[in-house]
Order: C-alpha cells, then structure tokens, then sequence
C-alpha cells in the first residue's frame, strides 16, 4: 500500500487554542486598563464643565458683587438659582454625554463670598464597588481655587467640612 503524500493547510487544534490563550491574556490585561482610561476620559470631561461653570460664575460675581442669589443679576448668565444652589450650565453639543454620568451642583457658601461646585457621578452608571475605590467624585473649591478628585467616602466627609479628609487629591 502506498499512501499519497497530501499537503496539509490550516492551523492545528493546539496552535489554535495557543493563539486563543494569548489572545486572552492579552485582553485580561488590557480591559482594565480601558476602563481605567474610560473612567479618566469621563472625569476629564466633567471638569472641562466645571471649569464652564466657574467662568459662569465670576461673571456672575462680576454683575452682582457676590455670590448670593440676585433675581436683577441671574438671567444675564444663563443660570437659575434658588437659595444658595445655582443651576450649573451644561454642555449644549450633542457630542458630550456627560451629564449622563454626572451630576453637577453649585453652592453659594461664605454668606454669598464663595462657592463650591460638585460633580457627582450617577450610582446608575456606576457600581458601588467602583464609587468606593476610584476617585471620580469631583469638587472645586471657588476660595483655595482647587480642584479635588474624590473617592464616595472622601466626597462624603468634604461635604461635611471635616477637618481631615481621606479619599481625595488635589489636581
């Protein structure tokens, strides 16, 4: 019996799965490595927002001499304001979809001194576990004219002014 020499084409199951099992290494590294870009990208915009906002507000400041409430001074900058909480202005393109991630809010403190504006992530979009452990919580401080990256817990104690405050830093 003679058996005729055939020219194999193709890929082995072995080589197969070998190109499977790197392929999967490769994605287990670099998954959380994409979201962490993801996480970075949103919280970048969020302060892009932010930084509108305090625009918003010194030109409010520069109408009215303060921070307070001022219904003769509030429809010059395209806000709306009830006590000392200001409607923060959002992004009107269609491209940015950050006010589906977060939530703004600007404080009048200090008597109508200063202010605080806040973006808070949505728990919807997020997991509590990543609340806890990533620093997406935003906060600038209008007096030290800072910005502070938060994680829930140190968001959490700025907001109650505590004396020491874990959880954040400054950008």
């Amino acid at each position: 019996m003679k058996y005729s020499a055939r020219s194999s084409r193709g890929f082995t199951l072995v080589e197969l799965m070998v190109t499977v099992a790197i392929v999967a290494i490769l994605a287990a590294i670099a998954y959380p490595s994409y979201i962490d870009y993801i996480y970075r990208s949103r919280l970048e915009q969020a302060r892009v927002v932010v930084m509108d906002n305090v625009k918003m507000m010194e030109r409010y400041y520069g109408l009215s001499r303060s921070f307070e409430c001022k219904a003769d001074y509030i429809g010059k900058v395209n806000t709306t304001c009830t006590g000392n909480k200001f409607t923060a202005v959002l992004p009107s393109n269609a491209d940015s979809n950050i006010t589906d991630y977060y939530d703004f809010a600007i404080t009048s403190i200090n008597k109508g001194n200063s202010y605080i504006i806040t973006a808070k992530p949505k728990s919807e979009k997020y997991s509590s576990n990543t609340l806890a452990n990533k620093k997406l919580f935003l906060n600038y401080d209008a007096i030290s004219n800072s910005y502070a990256r938060c994680t829930q817990s140190g968001f959490t104690q700025s907001e109650k002014n505590s004396a020491t405050v874990t959880g954040c830093e400054v950008l």
